[in-house]
């Protein structure tokens, strides 16, 4: 197998990863408050009540972002030398999680106050 060949499965392995860890996130969230799988920030963790809506929240936002990125990245599959691929699709795999933390972040912040309770 060619350098070339080779680089371009890495690309379409990891474009195939931006849309099924954020699908296996969204379809199985975590139920009860942890250190290892969730959207995990103080505040988040703070009661049940907002691990779950941040939990919720960020998987939904995540999920779109990351199916927004998954069409773009095929798309650019198909049209970009494998090496230059790589590179966009590296420096991209991390946008929408980024973006889906960022909004998160501020939706907990207009639902809850700084001890958690619901406005």
């Amino acid at each position: 197998m060619t350098t070339l060949n080779s680089m371009s499965l890495i690309c379409l392995g990891i474009i195939f990863l931006m849309i099924i860890l954020p699908t296996i996130f969204y379809c199985f969230p975590p139920k009860k408050i942890n250190a290892v799988y969730g959207y995990r920030t103080a505040f988040s963790m703070l009661n049940q009540d907002t691990w779950t809506e941040a939990n919720t929240y960020f998987n939904r936002k995540h999920l779109q972002f990351a199916t927004f990125n998954f069409a773009i990245s095929l798309g650019l599959f198909f049209v970009l030398p494998p090496l230059t691929l790589l590179t966009i699709v590296a420096l991209s795999t991390t946008i929408p999680a980024l973006l889906a933390m960022l909004l998160t972040s501020k939706h907990l912040e207009q639902i809850f106050d700084d001890k958690g309770q619901r406005r």
